[in-house]
C-alpha cells in the first residue's frame, strides 16, 4: 500500500473549519454545565429522563399550530431534510 501525503489530498481536507466539531467538543468537555447550542448534541445529562415519543408529538402539535398544516405535513417536516438552519428559531426566539 502506498501511503498518502498531505499534499496528496484534496485541498478543502486542509480548511481550518474542519477543526471547528473537534474544538466545541473540546469547549463542551471542559465546560459541562454550559449550555451550547454550536455542535447540534445536548449534553446527555439534560436529556437522561426525557419521553422523546412524547416531545415529538408536542412539537408536531405545536408545528400544526404555528403554521396551520396537518400532522402528516407536520411529520414530512420533521422527518425529512428540511432548511439548514433548523426548525426552532421561533421556539428559541420566543
Amino acid at each position: 500500500m502506498i501511503p498518502l501525503g498531505r499534499d496528496d489530498l484534496h485541498a478543502s481536507l486542509g480548511d481550518p473549519v474542519l477543526g471547528s466539531i473537534g474544538f466545541l467538543n473540546e469547549v463542551m468537555a471542559r465546560y459541562p454545565d454550559a449550555i451550547s447550542f454550536a455542535p447540534g448534541a445536548p449534553n446527555p445529562v439534560f436529556v437522561e429522563e426525557l419521553d422523546i415519543g412524547a416531545a415529538i408529538e408536542r412539537y408536531l402539535e405545536h408545528l400544526g399550530r404555528s403554521r396551520g398544516i396537518g400532522r402528516d405535513g407536520a411529520l414530512r417536516l420533521v422527518t425529512e431534510y428540511g432548511p439548514s438552519r433548523g426548525l426552532i428559531g421561533d421556539l428559541v426566539a420566543a
